[in-house]
């Protein structure tokens, strides 16, 4: 019985051991993929005013260049409760995960840039509210802002699916206008009629920060579940 005991602790260790290191490899593969499309990259810098804000574009190529595992499994019959159930743990809500999910299928974005920026904007809380600085109403998962979605119902708003429909489609307009996700991103929280006329705020750079850590813990951890499940394999 010991000797099965220890067995199986080496078993243990050896798995831990090989989740920590694909993961660490993965998230390090995907890093150098960034770095390398950045060092491709064509900036145009455009100071509008004597503050730190600047306005650039970034062209980081063909994004939807990219078989993303969340969607190949997601669109798999056989795997796609698993992915649903690990989102609807990471959101505490299946109804909120569905949401995010099939929206994002949709629209052909990865999940993981979804749910990253459902986090940050709400901490995936459908009944959200914040009112930002011009006095206008931020509402729901997406924080659908009333000078765009003024004429939308109070109970389509604060719908986690027709919520993540509208806030899913308006970021992907903003990246098939930009051709990048940095200034898709930027236009999502600050306006594009801000931006244009002075400048990214640094409150904006600090959120692109935020939304791009989560999205890499969000599939460095689903990356680990992978590992670790024995049907959801890619």
């Amino acid at each position: 019985m010991e000797s099965d005991s220890n067995s199986n602790s080496i078993k243990r260790k050896r798995v831990i051991k090989l989740v920590f290191i694909a993961s660490f490899c993965i998230a390090l593969l995907f890093v150098i993929s960034k770095a390398a499309r950045l060092c491709e990259t064509i900036s145009i810098y455009k100071s509008n005013n004597k503050s730190s804000s600047i306005m650039f574009s970034i062209n980081i190529g063909n994004i939807n260049n990219y078989d993303d595992p969340i969607l190949k499994l997601y669109t798999n019959p056989k795997t796609k409760n698993e992915v649903l159930d690990f989102f609807s743990a990471i959101t505490n809500s299946e109804r909120v995960a569905r949401a995010i999910l099939d929206n994002a299928v949709a629209h052909n974005m990865r999940p993981s840039l979804a749910f990253a920026v459902a986090y940050v904007e709400s901490r995936y809380n459908p009944r959200a509210r914040s009112t930002n600085r011009t006095g206008t109403l931020n509402s729901g998962l997406f924080q659908l802002n009333s000078s765009v979605y003024g004429k939308i119902s109070e109970k389509s708003i604060y719908d986690p699916y027709q919520n993540a429909r509208l806030g899913i489609g308006h970021l992907q307009e903003y990246i098939n206008l930009n051709g990048d996700e940095f200034s898709a991103l930027a236009a999502y929280n600050a306006g594009i009629t801000r931006i244009s006329e002075k400048g990214i705020p640094g409150v904006t750079f600090r959120y692109i920060s935020e939304v791009s850590i989560m999205e890499h813990k969000i599939m460095n951890f689903f990356i680990a579940s992978i590992a670790l499940s024995e049907s959801m394999k890619l």
